[in-house]
């Protein structure tokens, strides 16, 4: 084993351990143990940010020279995972919309927002991060390395005769 084969064996092992902690996210609703703030408006559509699992199935794991970069290609997992603001724009479809929602759910905050004279809403999202850096992420870093360091000492040992 090349000095090289152990370096790409320890980021591919990795990047598939934490790609599978981030997917757990998901399952635990936090990021590792910080759970995250529940929604206001309850939807039971589905679980905390996995209505669709759109999001989720998402996460990307790039390895490139010598590192791995998560990302998500949706424009909206960056607000999910840092929190923020959405500003949203009224427009006649918008009005037909809320119409529409307030006629199937009764709810009258689709009625205010149909009749607002407001252009726009501003929509605070709280963070409910996915990915990131975590101190789980080192603990299973070192234990890969320290994995694959006996791998890597055991076939340089059996290279030498030893």
């Amino acid at each position: 084993m090349t000095f090289e084969d152990f370096i790409n064996r320890i980021l591919s092992n990795l990047k598939v351990e934490v790609a599978d902690e981030f997917d757990r996210n998901f399952e635990r609703k936090a990021f590792f143990g910080d759970a995250w703030q529940p929604t206001k408006y309850p939807n039971h559509l589905g679980s905390l940010m996995l209505r669709s699992g759109d999001l989720r199935k998402s996460i990307l794991a790039e390895l490139s020279k010598g590192q791995i970069k998560f990302s998500s290609s949706l424009p909206y997992a960056s607000v999910h995972n840092e929190g923020g603001t959405l500003t949203i724009s009224v427009t006649p479809q918008s009005r037909k919309f809320f119409w529409a929602k307030f006629k199937e759910t009764g709810d009258s905050r689709w009625k205010a927002m149909a009749l607002t004279k407001k252009t726009t809403f501003s929509i605070p999202i709280p963070k409910r991060q996915f990915i990131g850096h975590h101190p789980a992420i080192d603990t299973a870093a070192k234990q890969i390395f320290d994995s694959n360091f006996q791998d890597f000492i055991k076939a340089f040992n059996k290279d030498l005769g030893i």
